[in-house]
């Protein structure tokens, strides 16, 4: 039976603080996050960005390497049953605190990605395989364990050391692939690391390009979904498939045989696959192993030959018939650029046309501003030697008023003269 969660602070506090190895920053109830080094909720966001689910009801999950249970918890949290396993005891990680924290029900198994079986572990709709690719010596024999207990179309999700953008070199530095060999930037390239050269960590082995990342998740039978890249870290999810090819590929490249089995020629019918579903379960193991299994892959080879050769003559005659398509097309082009050509050169006609009316309207407007001008400065003359005419009649009529007025005067005294004399005679007579 599952403890409830804790929710007391100084509790969950006094729990964290007991163990002094965290990996993982898992927020706690009350806003407590263990004080791990992983920043998990980056990675986090990049595998919603690639589509892991925000409900997983009804899921079953598989956390490979899942230290202190980040991944683990939170999709439990979204309504998955879990399961996670590491190579190492659970009392070594924080995993138990976490979980009696959180009352988790998820499941923590001390394990080696290289045991998972389907009938021991079971099978799962979502395997996350993250930061745990580049530490492993034989990548493809545990991609193989990976995909024995994913089901038919369940999802892995990667997370990996990459070199596309992190080459090491012998000098200790790192460039970008690109940078050092751009022909072989979409090439399938592993870079391997004895001892402790990466980083100094002596348990990073390997890192493929994201090319190579991809491949052997191909040749795993994952269809490659979504891919991204981010500074030296790389993401794939994969959907869990089906090939014969490569299911016969890899039987003979692990040797398994059963002396019982030699001789016959046993695998499962892709009609069967295609009509199992999910439910197939662990068939990806359980396929007779047997020596005749060379033979069924020559067979296998021969009809894909056959298969590729009239592939190929059917996509010959639809290339032929898409470059008779094309020329005809192509005539069509030339019949328009023709008329288009003859356009154009009306079209450059009319500009001539126009441009000689414009030059003769320019002419107009020349001569008639010219000429406009010419009797602008006639009018302007004219003018002048009308103000010189005024000025000098309004002098004559200064001249004339000043000689009216000294006329006036000059009556004036006349008058006052004419009276005195007329008063002095008066003035005579009357003393006569």
């Amino acid at each position: 039976m599952t403890n409830p969660a804790i929710t007391d602070p100084a509790e969950i506090r006094r729990l964290v603080d007991s163990f002094t190895g965290w990996y993982h920053r898992i927020t706690l109830p009350g806003g407590i996050v263990t004080p791990g080094t992983n920043h998990s909720e980056h990675t986090l966001a990049e595998l919603d960005a690639l589509g892991l689910p925000q409900d997983c009801t009804g899921l079953r999950v598989l956390d490979i390497s899942c230290r202190d249970g980040f991944f683990t918890f939170e999709l439990e949290r979204r309504g998955a049953e879990v399961v996670g396993i590491d190579y190492v005891q659970a009392e070594n990680t924080g995993f138990p605190i976490a979980s009696k924290i959180l009352g988790s029900k998820a499941t923590y198994l001390v394990e080696n990605i290289y045991n998972l079986s389907p009938d021991i572990h079971g099978t799962f709709d979502i395997v996350l395989f993250l930061g745990l690719l580049y530490h492993l010596r034989n990548p493809m024999l545990a991609i193989d364990h990976v995909r024995s207990v994913t089901k038919l179309g369940g999802k892995v999700f990667v997370e990996s050391h990459l070199i596309d953008n992190f080459v090491s070199l012998p000098t200790g530095t790192s460039v970008k692939l690109a940078d050092v060999a751009p022909l072989l930037e979409d090439v399938a390239l592993i870079q391997f690391y004895p001892g402790d050269s990466l980083l100094g960590d002596h348990t990073n082995k390997v890192g493929p390009n994201m090319a190579a990342l991809k491949a052997l998740f191909y040749e795993g039978q994952f269809e490659v979904e979504h891919t991204a890249i981010y500074s030296n870290r790389g993401y794939l999810t994969g959907i869990a498939v089906y090939n014969e090819a490569l299911e016969i590929s890899r039987r003979v490249d692990q040797g398994v045989e059963n002396a019982s089995d030699a001789g016959k020629k046993e695998s499962i019918p892709l009609q069967q696959v295609a009509q199992s579903g999910p439910d197939l379960g662990g068939s990806f193991w359980k396929i007779s192993e047997s020596s005749a299994a060379v033979s069924a892959a020559l067979d296998l080879q021969s009809r894909q030959w056959e298969e590729e050769r009239q592939s190929l003559h059917e996509n010959i005659k639809r290339a032929e018939e898409y470059a008779t398509a094309l020329k005809t097309l192509v005539g069509d082009r030339e019949q328009e650029l023709v008329e288009t050509k003859k356009t154009i050169a009306a079209l450059e006609e009319m500009v001539k046309t126009k441009d000689t009316e414009l030059a003769a309207v320019h002419e107009v407007l020349n001569a008639t501003r010219s000429a406009a001008e010419s009797q602008r400065d006639s009018i302007m003359e004219i003018l002048k030697a009308r103000e010189a005419e005024l000025a000098a009649a309004l002098e004559q009529l200064s001249a004339a008023k000043a000689t009216v007025d000294q006329q006036q005067t000059e009556l004036q005294m006349i008058k006052q003269t004419f009276a005195y004399k007329a008063d002095q005679r008066l003035r005579r007579r009357s003393s006569q």
